[in-house]
C-alpha cells in the first residue's frame, strides 16, 4: 500500500476513475482505500461515504445483492481490528 490517509487513497480513487477506463485500476485504488487505517472515526465515516457512493455508482443500488457490501465489509473489519 502506497497510500498514507483515507483522504489520499480517496483522492487516488477519484483520479484513477477521472482518468483510467480499465476497472482494474480503479478495484485496485478501492482496496488501497479499504486498507487504509483510519487515525480516526470521523475519517472512518469519510471512508464509508465514499465507498457507499462508488458502490451505489456501479450497481446502481448497494443493496442488491450480499457480495456489493464486501468492499464495506472489509473497511469496517480493517478499522475494528486496528482498534480506533
Amino acid at each position: 500500500m502506497t497510500t498514507k490517509t483515507v483522504a489520499q487513497a480517496i483522492a487516488h480513487c477519484k483520479e484513477v476513475a477521472d482518468k483510467d477506463s480499465i476497472a482494474r485500476y480503479e478495484f485496485d485504488a478501492i482496496d488501497d482505500l479499504v486498507e487504509t487505517p483510519c487515525a480516526s472515526n470521523a475519517e472512518f465515516i469519510e471512508k464509508l461515504r465514499f465507498l457507499l457512493a462508488w458502490t451505489k455508482n456501479l450497481h446502481g443500488s448497494p443493496f442488491g445483492s450480499p457480495a456489493e457490501f464486501s468492499d464495506i465489509a472489509r473497511a469496517v473489519a480493517v478499522h475494528l481490528e486496528a482498534g480506533t
